[in-house]
């Protein structure tokens, strides 16, 4: 648990260190592209680097900048970007989805914990932060959201799941599938 947790702050605390990086990326005028419209959302191409950033410092065997998997990668990592802006925009549609906030908070506590354990003590959790340009309030709002979103997806899965028809399949079905394949 602890190791998931420490490698969770270390992806997390790289993501300011990531928005530099991928500024090398891009032409010296362009400031930012758009990658990506979801509804009413835009993906900008700096978000997407950033994920990808935290994904490879969890995982170091991910591509980096200069394997020839990584465009595969990044397409990935922002095909999962989209799929969560469709979920969070449809669960938004939903009045019925309420995310608990006591819940919110007492996981973000439980993670801020966890990382104070991992850090062995708050100040040492703080300089960390610091040292990636977080403050500790910046870093609690971030899992706040984090956790938020989580949450409202799994909730509105939860009610899609709820809210769908049994599928019935029959003997028969089965026998003509299992012929054909």
């Amino acid at each position: 648990m602890l190791n998931r947790i420490a490698a969770a702050l270390l992806t997390i605390l790289a993501a300011s260190a990531t928005t530099a990086r991928a500024q090398d990326i891009l032409p010296s005028d362009v400031v930012d592209r758009v990658i990506a419209v979801v509804g009413d959302s835009v993906v900008l191409q700096t978000q997407v680097l950033e994920q990808v950033r935290r994904l490879q410092i969890s995982d170091p065997e991910l591509p980096t900048d200069t394997d020839p998997d990584f465009g595969q990668f990044f397409e990935e990592v922002l095909d999962t970007w989209v799929d969560r802006l469709i979920v969070l925009q449809a669960a938004a549609k939903d009045s019925l989805i309420q995310p608990d906030e006591a819940a919110i908070d007492r996981l973000v506590s439980e993670r801020l914990e966890g990382f104070r354990l991992q850090f062995g003590g708050q100040p040492a959790l703080q300089v960390a932060l610091q040292a990636e340009g977080w403050t500790l309030g910046e870093y609690r709002d971030f899992l706040r959201n984090d956790a938020r979103q989580l949450q409202i997806s799994q909730l509105y899965f939860q009610s899609r799941q709820r809210d769908a028809r049994p599928v019935e399949v029959t003997e028969d079905d089965l026998r003509q599938r299992f012929e054909a394949a």
